[in-house]
This record gives structure tokens, C-alpha cells and sequence, in this order.
């Protein structure tokens, strides 16, 4: 074989040194701030009919407007219109969040409608019905047959067709010092009372309201309780105003939010039996051992509860659509 040639190594090309003071910034891989916009606002077109199936001219829509399903009911009215001849009212410019919704002429009223309003569902349509009311009233007592005062009377469900635990519908009532209710214009029908006091787990009653007067009594039993401390993970100091969130397991119930004490104490009372599940309310910590379920006997209290909680880290980021690139709002 002919014999081999060495090559000399090309040398290699030298990068030119960059200068700091000339390097060029490159706005687009700069992350921009996420820019919060405007939440849109809905729409709800509704129809009122009368007890023979016709078009209601003339009947007055109030809708008792909630920011969201964990805020109190806001007083007054903000929201309300009139039906045409046709029975059709509309209502604009309806901000996200809950509403409770009712129609009324003369002495006929129709249900509570609970309605969301949502980015996705911004535009609706509902059907009411009126129908006759009727008066109930009622006294709420405890197992000893007490009298209770300053209990919350809420009216639960009609026909006994849908589950709600929602505290903030319209029609809800305190008791007077004689523990003495009343609702005085509500359509005929059959009806759930739940009635919140403090201390007392909730209690239900059942009522058939008819043209004439009706009387139910409600009765709360002492509720248990769920009482601890939580401390940062890290330097095990106690942790005051501490937001936590309890619901009940497999429940749609609504959440009930407790801060801690200026010594990171907690204390939740008025449960049934049953188990609960407690999680952290705070923007930037959670509970280290995650969401605590705890189980409660009946009449019975839960204490000694020792929670931990870490600082979480922060995410940021931006959703775009994929063909276009253009952000995602809401």
C-alpha cells in the first residue's frame, strides 16, 4: 500500500471576545407581565309564565346578585326588570358569580332560580313559572326543647328536587328572641327548612305550604367541634390569621373559611357527624402533609389537630392559541 500522509490540523477559527457594554437585548425573550383584562359580562334573557302556561305581562324580575359562591349576599337589589306583553325580560351587563333569581305579580311568585354567570356561559335563557304562595312559620329549638334565638332559618329546597346548603339564598330569615320564624310569601308547595345556629349542628324540617297558615318546627342537636394549632413547617412558630378552608367530604356543600388567633388557634363548631376535610386558604402556603380529613363523632370534639404549613413557589405563564399565538384571556 502507498505510504500514509500525515495532514497538519487546521486550526481552529477564534471567537471574537464579547463585549458586555455592546451586547444587544432581546426584548421578545424578555417575559412580559401578565396583563389582567376585563372580566366580560353577562346576559340573561327570561320568560314569565302564569299558572295556565300564558305569557305574564307585567311581572317584576329581581335578581339578588353574589360576587362569587363564597362571598355573602349583597343587600338590596341591583338587578331587576318588567316583562313585556310577550313575557320576556332581559337583564345586561351581569358581572361573573352567582345570582338568585325570582319573578313576581300580585300574589303568585315563582321559585328561587340559582343561576351562574360564567366566561363560557356569559349568554342564557330561563323559564319561570308563577304560581300561588302561602305562609308558614315556625320556632327553632334544641334537643331540649329550647327556644333558639338569632338562628338562621333558610328555605333549602322545593319539591325536595334539588340539594343545596348555599346560606345565602334570599329567603332567609333570623329568629326573634322567642326563636320564632316566618315566611310569608312563598309558592305552594313542599319545602326543606335548615336552620344554622351557633353551637348546634344544622337541623331540617319538612313543610307542605298550602293558601292557608302552616306551622313547622326546626330542631338543632349539639354539634361537634374541630379545634388545633397550625405552625410554619420550618420554624415551627405558630402562624396567626391563618385562613383554612373546611367542606365535607364527597359533598357539595359550601365551604366554611376560619382564621387562626393571634396564637395560630383554630375553632370550628356547629358539625354534624360525619368527616371533614381541612386545606389551606393562604395565597403562598399550604398545609405540608396536604388536605387533612378528620374524622367527627357526634356531639363529640376533635382538638389537638397540630398542621404544618411551607411556602409554596410561584407560577407564572401565558396561554396562547396555537395556530395564532395570540393570548388567551380568562
Amino acid at each position: 500500500p502507498p505510504p500514509a500522509q500525515s495532514v497538519a490540523p487546521e486550526a481552529k477559527p477564534q471567537k471574537p471576545p464579547v463585549s458586555l457594554a455592546k451586547a444587544e437585548i432581546r426584548p421578545e425573550l424578555i417575559p412580559k407581565p401578565i396583563e389582567k383584562t376585563a372580566q366580560p359580562l353577562g346576559h340573561l334573557s327570561v320568560y314569565v309564565y302564569d299558572e295556565a302556561g300564558a305569557p305574564a305581562q307585567g311581572a317584576k324580575l329581581t335578581l339578588h346578585y353574589t360576587e362569587s359562591p363564597e362571598s355573602d349576599l349583597k343587600p338590596g337589589a341591583p338587578f331587576d326588570a318588567t316583562t313585556d306583553a310577550d313575557g320576556f325580560a332581559s337583564l345586561d351587563d351581569l358581572p361573573q358569580g352567582w345570582g338568585w333569581l325570582v319573578a313576581e305579580r300580585g300574589n303568585t311568585r315563582s321559585e328561587q332560580r340559582r343561576t351562574a354567570f360564567r366566561p363560557d356561559m356569559y349568554s342564557q335563557e330561563l323559564a319561570l313559572f308563577l304560581h300561588r304562595t302561602g305562609k308558614i312559620a315556625g320556632s327553632v329549638i334544641n334537643d331540649l326543647g329550647q327556644p333558639i334565638a338569632g338562628a338562621r332559618v333558610v328555605v333549602l329546597e322545593k319539591d325536595l328536587s334539588e340539594s343545596s346548603t348555599i346560606q345565602d339564598c334570599p329567603d332567609a330569615q333570623d329568629t326573634d328572641n322567642n326563636g320564632r320564624f316566618g315566611f310569608a310569601n312563598l309558592p305552594v308547595g313542599l319545602y326543606r327548612f335548615r336552620a344554622f345556629a351557633d353551637g348546634y349542628a344544622p337541623g331540617d324540617s319538612e313543610a307542605v305550604i298550602t293558601d292557608s297558615n302552616t306551622e313547622a318546627v326546626v330542631r338543632v342537636a349539639t354539634g361537634s367541634s374541630i379545634a388545633g394549632v397550625v405552625r410554619d413547617g420550618v420554624t415551627q412558630n405558630v402562624l396567626a390569621g391563618f385562613p383554612i378552608r373546611m367542606t365535607v367530604k364527597d359533598s357539595n356543600e359550601r365551604a366554611r373559611s376560619v382564621e387562626t388567633d393571634s396564637e395560630g388557634n383554630f375553632f370550628i363548631e356547629g358539625l354534624q357527624e360525619g368527616t371533614y376535610v381541612l386545606s389551606s386558604g393562604h395565597e403562598t402556603m399550604f398545609f405540608a402533609d396536604g388536605r387533612i380529613e378528620v374524622s367527627v363523632p357526634r356531639a363529640a370534639p376533635v382538638s389537638g389537630l397540630e398542621i404544618a404549613a411551607k411556602t409554596g413557589v410561584t407560577v407564572r405563564g401565558r396561554k396562547k392559541k396555537k395556530k395564532t399565538q395570540t393570548p388567551v384571556a380568562n
